[in-house]
């Protein structure tokens, strides 16, 4: 559902930076400098704007972890499997609710 994508950034001398993850893992789990935290932060942005175009929408439960991402607080693989759990059990619920029917 969210496709934090690549980013590539001009550097100063007109040379470019190799494509990075924006869901590079980070060995704290947490991130601490505001460079970082302001690449994340547009990244979800940028995310957040083409789902939009695209229809997609963003549940509240996915956002607090979105969010948590950018702020640097929890690394990208810590939001997916915040967010896979959360799909889970929805799938589960679902399955449970299909079986009483």
């Amino acid at each position: 559902m969210y496709n934090l994508c690549c980013k590539i950034r001009p550097l100063s001398d007109g040379n470019s930076e190799p494509p990075r993850a924006a869901t590079a893992r980070y060995s704290e789990g947490a991130i601490k400098t505001k460079d970082e935290i302001q690449r994340r932060a547009e990244a979800v942005r940028d995310v957040r704007h083409s789902n939009a175009m695209e229809g997609l929408r963003e549940l509240p439960e996915d956002a607090v972890v979105i969010d948590a991402y950018a702020r640097g607080e929890i690394d990208g693989d810590e939001a997916r499997r915040r967010i896979r759990a959360r799909i889970a059990r929805s799938l589960k619920a679902r399955t449970d609710v299909a079986r009483v029917i």
